[in-house]
């Protein structure tokens, strides 16, 4: 919170307050990916994490493991949100083999003003051209700007 004192008039002026759930990790609070992928992934985002701290009013990341068929997976899960004039809200999973996964949304009143979902590859994207789609993510309002964004990487087809 923070309050501004206007001493000519001995009022107090309530400037802004702001809530984070989830605040950007401290320097060695950040986790560390085995994978190189990941981990320069990690070292994109921490590079940005004082921008990133001033623009989410929620942010989350963890690592996990999976196992799938006795192959062990490392997955990078990353939670965004911004706070206004309406949030974003942003879930991405990054897998060390360059899967990716992003569901985007901002709800309404009536339920979603738009609804993004994306599986595919990051692998042959750079990890700050990834940290800059994730960025350029918090602002879009529609499904064709997010589709128009991570347009470098490519969707798995099935």
């Amino acid at each position: 919170m923070v309050i501004h004192i206007d001493w000519s008039t001995r009022s107090t002026l309530l400037l802004c307050v702001t809530e984070t759930f989830l605040a950007i990790p401290a320097f060695n609070e950040w986790p560390s990916p085995e994978s190189p992928m990941l981990s320069s992934l990690v070292e994109a985002l921490r590079s940005r994490s004082k921008s990133l701290n001033n623009r989410v009013h929620r942010f989350n990341i963890e690592l996990t493991w999976e196992s799938v068929s006795d192959t062990d997976f490392e997955r990078l899960n990353l939670e965004l949100e911004n706070g206004m004039p309406r949030p974003n809200r942003l879930t991405f999973a990054f897998w060390d083999d360059g899967a990716l996964w992003i569901d985007a949304r901002q709800p309404s009143k009536s339920g979603w003003q738009y609804g993004f979902s994306f599986y595919g590859t990051f692998d042959n994207v750079d990890a700050e051209n990834v940290r800059e789609m994730i960025e350029h993510s918090m602002w879009i309002s529609n499904s064709d700007d997010m589709k128009s964004v991570w347009h470098e990487c490519e969707p798995y087809t099935e």
